[in-house]
């Protein structure tokens, strides 16, 4: 339909789009002459209502209840240029399948589901969704989304709306399959090891009957009993095979005198993990100290001391082995980013952009950070439960939080630290620190004493003494320096204890806007060499906060963008970007080193 348009939807279900088409070709006809909208007005009518927007404010839900017809007419463009104001996220839509992924047998049926939703609030799906298979000839769909098997093979289910469409993954399967695992293994001599085998239909449910039989392609090497425990009498090797009716899988087994453990291993770049390795001699004894060569197959992704020792140093994978005379095992490790990403001033029942930042959180890997107030209008238990749940909560697992002034308005912060539990800190503190790949980072709370005798303090200096390390971070809820109007020179004893122990990046929130400063001293003079650099990152969610000029160093700042700050924790630097919401523009990065 002409000047329909896709626009952010809300919290509270209002459909945009429909009152979009309501102002442009409804609400002209009744504008009284005069008034803008009117039909003898030569602009358009979205134009001038967005126009009022400016001059009146924000119309809240409160003024609609009482207000009478004409102001109602006039009330729901203002409204809508409230939602299409730029500096608000914008949403995108979104087509799911329900299941994503399924299995079934030839001749089976199974119906799938399509359904939409815009920021997270579903939209009524018309019935004409166009549904095709890309494989006909493994399985085919009808009008209704109900899918019939065929033959054996994989296909692709599409829905396609007239808001866009996505796939679902089907497999139609054999009656009976069985899964072994693990698929290889290895055994040192006269151990065990047991291999485990699931049976499953064709839909994938777990059958219990009927009994597995397992079998041996070399008893001489490696026997199996009726459970699937498998033994090592010699070294060689051995498939074993487990088989249900006339399907059957195979497991390879490796009888060795060296094994190492784990077999693999995760880690974040700048994190070192250990190895081992366990050697028998022909009768199946354990020696005791033996000369073990360990190697990395790429020593840029990761290096292994002589005793085992990992260190990651760029993400990627890399083989681990550890060798003896006329054998040798390996293990593997992947090293991925050390991330930190996250935000300040973060969720309000009353608006929706704590939503399009938490989407931002589910594609970004790593450790999520706030910095603190998190759960508006008080931290109240309800706030946490209500507000901050739905969206950023999702992320509460991988989560390492701060607190603000807001979560104090709650006595003692109660809300959040019941919230967050453990991973705020000890109750009354709030206060704590952990190390991430090749960095030491602090998060200190700014809402209570932080004098320079304060037992807060004392902590942060005694910490820093007792983690060296090259590259350290801190974040906490007030700054330092600020180009908005909340800048906090309390926090300037905080800042003097970090620079004397060597921090080279701090994150703050409070001020709700987005400014990173050139690195400095805790008294605001420039320091390349030695100093701290500060972003402000109160983009969470809850609003924007005006800017009162420009602040000695400041490098950068926006107070028009909700987004998050991501940084990628070098072993000697970082890297940084500001990533904005669906429809933001502004971003900013660069990269740093540590000293």
């Amino acid at each position: 339909m002409p000047g329909a348009q896709r626009v952010q939807g809300n919290r509270h279900g209002v459909n945009i789009w429909r009152l979009r088409r309501l102002s442009q070709y409804w609400l002209p006809s009744l504008a009284p002459s005069g008034l803008p909208g009117s039909r003898g007005s030569s602009e358009h009518p979205l134009e001038q209502f967005t126009a009022l927007t400016f001059i009146n404010g924000q119309l809240t839900r409160g003024a609609l209840r009482r207000a009478g017809y004409l102001t109602i007419v006039v009330a729901i463009p203002l409204a809508l240029s409230t939602c299409l104001d730029s500096s608000a996220p914008v949403g995108a839509f979104r087509v799911a399948v329900s299941p994503s992924a399924a299995s079934i047998g030839r001749g089976d049926t199974m119906r799938f589901v399509a359904s939409v939703t815009d920021a997270g609030n579903p939209l009524p799906v018309e019935t004409n969704i166009v549904w095709t298979s890309s494989s006909p000839l493994v399985a085919r769909v009808d009008a209704s989304g109900l899918v019939t098997g065929i033959e054996l093979g994989a296909t692709r289910i599409r829905a396609s709306t007239r808001w866009g469409s996505t796939e679902a993954d089907l497999a139609v399967m054999p009656p009976t399959r069985i899964i072994v695992s693990p698929l290889v293994s290895e055994v040192l001599l006269r151990t065990t090891v047991r291999i485990r085998a699931t049976v499953l239909n064709a839909r994938g449910d777990t059958l219990r009957e009927p009994a597995v039989v397992w079998a041996t392609s070399n008893p001489e090497v490696a026997t199996v009993d009726s459970l699937g425990l498998v033994r090592g009498r010699t070294f060689g090797v051995a498939v074993i095979r487990a088989s249900v009716r006339d399907t059957s899988s195979e497991s390879l087994v490796a009888v060795t005198p060296i094994v190492v453990t784990p077999k693999s291993k995760t880690l974040v770049e700048g994190d070192t993990t250990r190895f081992h390795a366990t050697v028998v001699d022909d009768n199946g004894d354990t020696l005791v100290a033996p000369h073990i060569s360990w190697s990395s197959v790429d020593t840029v992704v990761a290096t292994i001391d002589s005793n085992g020792v990992v260190r990651a140093l760029k993400p990627g994978e890399v083989s681990i082995r550890a060798s003896i005379p006329n054998a040798s095992a390996a293990g593997s490790v992947t090293v991925s980013d050390a991330i930190l990403v996250g935000a300040g001033d973060i969720a309000t029942c009353t608006a929706y952009a704590d939503d399009s930042t938490a989407r931002l959180l589910d594609d970004i890997p790593g450790i999520v950070f706030t910095a603190g107030d998190n759960a508006y209008p008080s931290g109240a238990p309800e706030s946490y439960a209500n507000c901050f749940n739905p969206t950023w909560g999702r992320h509460k697992a991988r989560m390492r939080p701060a607190v603000g002034n807001h979560d104090y308005e709650t006595a003692d912060a109660a809300g959040y630290f019941d919230y967050f539990g453990a991973a705020a800190g000890e109750p009354g503190k709030g206060f704590y620190s952990y190390d991430y790949g090749a960095w030491h980072i602090l998060v200190i709370n700014s809402s209570i004493d932080v004098d320079t005798n304060s037992p807060q303090l004392q902590w942060l200096r005694a910490d820093l003494a007792a983690h060296p390390a090259l590259c350290t971070l801190a974040y906490f809820h007030y700054p330092l320096f600020s180009s908005g109007t909340y800048a906090v020179p309390g926090m300037r004893a905080t800042w003097n204890a970090l620079y004397a122990g060597g921090a080279d990046v701090v994150i703050s929130g409070h001020d709700h806007i987005y400014e990173r400063f050139a690195p400095q001293t805790p008294e605001g003079v420039a320091d390349a060499a030695h100093g701290i650099r500060e972003f402000i990152v109160g983009t969470g969610g809850r609003s924007h906060l005006p800017l009162a000029g420009v602040a000695p160093n400041s490098e950068v700042r926006d107070n028009k963008t909700f987004g998050v700050l991501k940084l990628t924790l070098h072993a000697s630097g970082y890297d940084w970007v500001f990533v904005p919401v669906t429809g933001g523009t502004f971003t900013d990065s660069g990269s740093g080193t540590c000293h």
